[in-house]
């Protein structure tokens, strides 16, 4: 090692040029800070308009059905303490190891992540089938045991 520092791209210096983002429409102007100027694709704008086009729609939810894996990761890494709503100003200068951790432990996570917030009731009829499935479970290896004895 001669001493000189290593350089890692950082945050959005690790979109590799060429990719495209999947990005809200509130983030359209941000292109232009991304290091590789790497292009997005957002859902349609109304601009004035009353609804939108057929055609708009059916892109759109193609778009939408892209995102879904991309929120729920988010909502994985935002379960974090650390990286959840505000970010404390004493974890900026960790920010970057905090990032790469929270990605890397949500890779453990089963699929269709429901989030930890049980009051939420978006997920409830998920939560309904999973709870039916573990009593289903329980009730077999239960069953299991019972013809063993």
């Amino acid at each position: 090692w001669d001493g000189r520092r290593i350089h890692l791209p950082v945050r959005l210096g690790k979109i590799p040029p060429g990719y495209y983002i999947l990005a809200d429409r509130g983030f359209s102007s941000c292109a232009p800070s991304y290091p590789f100027l790497n292009g997005q694709i957002t859902p349609f704008f109304l601009d004035g308009r009353a609804q939108f086009e057929e055609a708009e729609v059916s892109a759109d939810r193609i778009k939408c059905e892209l995102r879904y894996g991309s929120e729920a990761k988010f909502s994985q890494i935002t379960d974090y303490t650390a990286l959840k709503d505000r970010i404390p100003r004493s974890f900026f200068r960790h920010l970057h190891e905090i990032c790469d951790f929270a990605h890397g432990a949500s890779n453990f996570c089963q699929p269709f992540y429901l989030p930890h917030d049980e009051e939420d009731d978006y997920f409830a009829d998920v939560r309904k089938m999973r709870e039916q499935t573990r009593r289903d479970t329980a009730e077999r290896l239960n069953a299991c045991k019972r013809k063993r004895e």
